[in-house]
Order: structure tokens, then sequence, then C-alpha cells
């Protein structure tokens, strides 16, 4: 009988680790490449053009426009985007049985939303915490009931 492979991802907005598990006893195994990051420069480096100009409606002024969103917050959706594309392509390829995703709330939300129908079917918790910076013992108390380690 093959054991039931479980990935686990640990994300935040920046970064994010792949774990798996292959039953019960088998403890947690880091993916390769291990841990994924992006970086997230000053605003001033992400957004270095000048606002667009607009002119009012009613008189002569003209102001800067606002951007539609933050800058890192577009980072951070971006990497979320990227994380469950990547997601996508493994579940299509049969690399895991069963996922659970923990990252902070937003990023949870938007996983959520990218995850294909397959993934999404093997999506079997969520955690709505973020667990990259936590040590091993504390991922394996966090885990224990879902992986039966």
């Amino acid at each position: 009988m093959q054991p039931t492979r479980t990935w686990i991802l640990l994300a935040d907005g920046a970064h994010a680790r792949f774990l798996r598990n292959l039953g019960p006893g088998k403890g947690l195994e880091e993916l390769k490449p291990g841990k994924l990051g992006v970086p997230h420069p000053p605003d001033r480096e992400i957004d270095s053009d000048k606002p667009g100009r607009v002119q009012d409606r009613a008189g002569p002024g003209r102001h800067a426009m606002e951007p539609h969103i933050d800058p890192h917050e577009k980072l951070k959706l971006d990497f979320a985007k990227s994380l469950a594309d990547g997601i996508n392509a493994a579940e299509s390829k049969g690399r895991f049985d069963r996922l659970i995703v923990a990252a902070p709330p937003k990023i949870l939300g938007e996983l959520r939303q990218k995850l294909g129908k397959g993934a999404k079917r093997k999506l079997q918790r969520e955690i709505d915490k973020d667990l990259t910076t936590v040590s091993s013992e504390e991922l394996h108390r966090q885990l224990a009931d879902d992986l039966l380690l």
C-alpha cells in the first residue's frame, strides 16, 4: 500500500516553505528547493515613477493620482499567485494526495482563490497563522492531529 503523501505549505507574503509527510510516524521533510522568498525593497525602489496627473472635473486644479494598490501588497499577492500556480502544477502531476496550508488570513484567502479544482479537493486543512518561522518541534505540535506524527 502506497503511503498518503501530504504536502504542507507554510507561507506569508514574502516567504514560503514546502514540507512533506509520507504517513504516520514518518515526520516532516523539507521539499526542495526548501525555503522560497521574494525581496520586498523599499517603496521608493518599487514605485520609482512619479504618479500620473489628473485634471479636476470642475475647476482648474490638477493633482497626482494615488495608486490603486500598495506596491508591497501587490508583491505579496503576486507571490501568493506563484505559490498557487506551483501547487496546481504539482497536483496535476499527482505529486501529493493531501494539502495543508498555513498562512496569514489575507494570503490564505488569495491562495484559496487561485488554487485549481483538483488542489482544492485535496485541501485538507487551512491554518490562518504565519508558521514560516516556527521551530520543527512547534510545527509537529501544530500538525500532529492532521498527520498522526
